[in-house]
């Protein structure tokens, strides 16, 4: 990051913690028929959420080295491992895990399992939110495309694979390709916040892009049934993560319904988190 850059401040607000916005709750639809099917979003369904309270940036580098040096939090791994990857990926990859870089003290916390995820927001009295309260944070009620409403993915608005990242992938012999044609100043993840026409209309960042973000629930396909702050399956092999990436290619990955399934002991570099919360009630 530049010395330029400050992180964007969550306006205060009384019924969150401080860096938390507010969201209303109520009711919304999830998932969305023009999905993939090997989503499992195509099943929409009715569901009805409490208000709760949701970090508006990433958790950054810088917030989770802090834990670690309290003894609270496990170090991420300089490394990247998932199904399926090969050397080649690996070697290639893991310079873009973030810990423990200086220049990257504003960037989110990434190469993180979700065991790793789910400690640190315990330790800020938070946890990861569910399916649900991720998907309307980034959707709102009216199911947006995108979180910023349903305009195409450009370089303004989110972090994922333009030029700088075609051209990289390019020189390590990986499979070039661009979500859109232009360089968005990024080749790996950026400080968080920083793309401001990607917000939320209630002022919550990189909900596209960036980072995927894990969720606590395991991922099953959608039953269609109407729910009430749904929690996911009471078990399964996968986490859901949700967001995209910066090295997205496809304007799908980057939808506010798409859903991925990985393994909870997956460390990837386009995958981080953010924390949620309940809101505080009036004495």
């Amino acid at each position: 990051a530049s010395a330029a850059y400050a992180p964007p401040v969550a306006p205060a607000e009384p019924r969150c913690p401080a860096g938390m916005v507010f969201i209303e709750g109520g009711a919304t639809v999830m998932g969305a028929k023009d999905m993939p099917d090997y989503t499992g979003a195509r099943s929409t369904h009715e569901a009805k959420l409490s208000p709760f309270c949701i970090e508006h940036t990433e958790v950054t580098v810088r917030e989770y080295e802090a834990c670690v040096k309290e003894g609270k939090c496990e170090r991420t791994p300089d490394d990247v491992d998932y199904e399926g990857i090969k050397d080649e990926a690996r070697a290639a990859y893991k310079e873009f895990c973030n810990a423990r870089k200086p220049e990257r003290l504003d960037h989110p916390i990434n190469c993180v399992d979700w065991e790793m995820a789910t400690k640190f927001c315990a330790w800020k009295s938070a946890r990861l939110p569910t399916e649900a309260e991720w998907e309307l944070a980034a959707r709102g009620p009216e199911q947006r495309d995108y979180p910023w409403g349903s305009a195409a993915p450009d370089a303004t608005r989110l972090n994922a694979a333009g030029l700088e990242f075609s051209a990289w992938s390019e020189a390590k012999g990986m499979k070039p390709g661009t979500l859109y044609d232009k360089d968005d100043g990024h080749v790996g993840t950026s400080p968080v916040g920083f793309f401001k026409a990607g917000a939320t209309p209630q002022g919550v960042y990189d909900l596209a892009g960036n980072v995927f973000e894990w969720t606590s629930d395991w991922f099953a396909p959608y039953t269609g049934a109407p729910q009430v702050d749904p929690k996911g399956p009471p078990a399964g092999d996968e986490r859901v993560a949700r967001g995209g990436a910066f090295n997205a290619k496809d304007a799908t990955w980057v939808r506010s319904a798409y859903r991925w399934g990985n393994i909870p002991k997956t460390y990837n570099h386009g995958i981080g988190f953010r924390c949620v919360a309940s809101p505080k009630t009036a004495p």
